[in-house]
């Protein structure tokens, strides 16, 4: 109950938001009012719209005006402050109205607007215009007022989660004891009030004590500040060491990285810039002060490996707009470690601005947007395929028979990708493929054939048996799970993880790796479609014997990653002794 008061009285202070930011409460309740009548009916329509889109709109309106009002109250003591004030809000609304257009252009029928890339862009833009407008005439305490609106944001999520849980309570006892409520549905209408509106209201009733620097957190903010000197500067620091053991690695085995160290750069290297701009007024702290100094210098090269892991990626499949992002990202990054390099004085407000310069260009940049950029793309690795099987002729295709089945697959991969995320209304060839039969009838194939490749188990056909000219001995082998594989008598072996070492005799012994067997079946499905005994097998030779190994049955349970701990394999191995030997 005490809790419960607490928040009775929060919702008292909740006058001071309604005061102090009336457009950013109104757009507030806005977004719930709109969100509630997509909820009531999906097919709902607002002015010809759907409601998602004013939605969204008035959740950017809420953050942007809350920005506005608090950067016009840092300079309301300025001589030119009533053109500020014209200007500001002049600005707001153009914003405002660029973003529904913006939004509003890629709406399109099963396309859900909130999980768009440009909705979440301009989310996070505007989000972190509200940290940059208290505090853009006042750099040095910029860091500080930004550690404390983030505890604020929590504590308003944190009230508005427990009066969410305390009305689901309610609500699932008028349901189950009274049938006067229908919980499934009512659920998401709370939801909504909950975390719209009311955790609104008690974000902005707090700014008060945060613009005047009372803040009631001075043992929390001591706890967050250890936080980031001791806990998180170290273990970044030693994750970059093994980030370094990692380049190292494959360049002393001449490998190619793998597409998942870009986000495992990327992203840690977006904390890092956080940790620094966290520290940097701590450095008297031994900790902070060599974190401060190494970490920035030590971030280029691993992002220049991002960089190439990244575009070994983008020349296979093309840009995308994750891509893009993870591309733009990547150089707001590096901008930022290159800041802390040359700048000494901790003022660091630019890297904020710089964020969200990035974010609104990837949304508002016309041709280099991100939707723009990755449209280029993906129809220029179209074209290519059409125009090398000469399909494409005058701007319009004639399909083909002869068509491989990667070709396929890769056509119909980049014609849904377009479809569903780029308006295709311009180009005849993407916008009629709509249905198998247009697809059958443009490109000249079925898209039942062209998904990507999930099966890839194989049996082999044993009817026709296995050639063993050449060979003095077979022996079969099956290996499922993690217990030890089956072989016939007088051959050794053994399963570690996803390999197979077969012994073929004292001194000889061949390995199997069963993640590369995975990774070949898929080469052979994408490019083949039916695969071959020959195709599998594997045959060399030891110092006291030759081999020759068939693969005859596999069975995986996932297509990527490490090879699950139940997947198996069937291998018949022929050996044949070296004469002398």
């Amino acid at each position: 109950m005490k809790l419960l008061r607490l928040i009775a009285q929060e919702l008292k202070q909740g006058k001071e938001a309604f005061r102090r930011f009336p457009l950013s409460m109104a757009f507030a309740v806005l977004a719930a009012i709109f969100q509630c009548i997509w909820l009531q009916r999906n097919e709902a329509t607002v002015f010809n719209a759907s409601p998602l889109l004013f939605s969204a709109v008035a959740v950017i309106g809420f953050f942007v005006t809350a920005a506005a009002y608090l950067y016009l109250e840092s300079v309301r003591e300025k001589e030119n402050f009533h053109a500020l004030l014209l200007g500001t809000w002049l600005g707001v609304l153009l914003f405002l109205v660029i973003s529904g257009f913006r939004l509003a252009s890629m709406g399109k029928e099963g396309v859900d607007i909130y999980f768009a890339m440009p909705t979440w862009a301009l989310f996070a833009a505007s989000g972190i215009m509200v940290f940059c407008g208290g505090k853009i005439h006042d750099e040095r305490r910029f860091p500080a007022y930004v550690l404390i609106l983030t505890i604020e944001i929590a504590v308003a999520y944190l009230y508005a989660f427990v009066l969410f849980a305390a009305m689901c309570l309610l609500l699932v006892g008028a349901d189950v004891l009274f049938g006067v409520v229908d919980f499934s549905t009512a659920v998401m209408y709370l939801a909504t009030i909950c975390f719209m509106p009311f955790m609104a209201a008690i974000f902005l009733s707090r700014l008060s004590a945060v613009e005047g620097g009372r803040s009631p957190y001075g043992a929390g903010i001591h706890v967050i500040n250890n936080l980031f000197n001791n806990i998180l500067a170290p273990v970044l620091g030693l994750y970059v060491l093994l980030l370094y053991l990692y380049m190292a690695k494959i360049l002393f085995l001449h490998e190619l990285p793998t597409t998942s160290v870009v986000n495992l750069i990327l992203w840690p290297m977006a904390l890092a810039v956080f940790v620094l701009f966290m520290v940097d007024h701590n450095r008297d702290r031994t900790g902070a002060y060599y974190f401060r100094k190494a970490m920035p210098p030590a971030a280029l090269p691993l992002l220049g490996l991002m960089y190439y892991a990244w575009f070994l990626r983008v020349h296979q499949y093309g840009l995308t707009e994750n891509r893009y992002m993870i591309f733009a990202l990547g150089l707001w990054v590096a901008f930022a470690m290159v800041h802390f390099i040359v700048q000494k004085r901790e003022l660091h407000m630019i890297l904020p601005m710089t964020l969200v310069a990035v974010l609104l260009v990837s949304v508002f940049g016309g041709p280099i947007s991100a939707d723009s950029v990755a449209f280029r793309s993906q129809k220029k690795r179209l074209d290519r395929i059409l125009v090398a099987n000469h399909m494409l002729k005058g701007g319009e295709v004639v399909p083909s028979g002869n068509l491989s089945v990667k070709e396929k697959r890769e056509i119909q991969e980049i014609v849904d990708y377009l479809i569903q995320h780029h308006d295709v209304s311009h180009v005849a060839y993407l916008r009629d493929a709509n249905s198998s039969e247009a697809m059958e009838r443009i490109y000249g194939f079925t898209p039942d054939n062209a998904g990507p490749v999930t099966d890839l188990n194989y049996a082999m056909d044993m009817a026709e048996g296995v050639d063993v000219s050449g060979y003095d001995k077979a022996y079969f082998i099956d290996t499922y799970g993690v217990g030890e594989p089956e072989a016939a008598s007088g051959l050794k072996t053994e399963r570690i993880r996803g390999s197979v070492t077969v012994h073929l005799n004292d001194e000889d012994s061949v390995n199997v790796d069963l993640k590369a067997v995975r990774e070949k079946i898929r080469i052979l499905r994408q490019t083949k479609g039916e695969i071959e005994p020959e195709d599998l097998t594997m045959e060399g030779e030891r110092n006291r014997c030759a081999y020759k190994i068939y693969v005859t049955g596999t069975v995986f349970f996932s297509a990527q990653g490490e090879v699950d701990p139940d997947a198996g394999i069937s291998l018949c191995v022929l050996v044949r002794e070296k004469e002398g030997k």
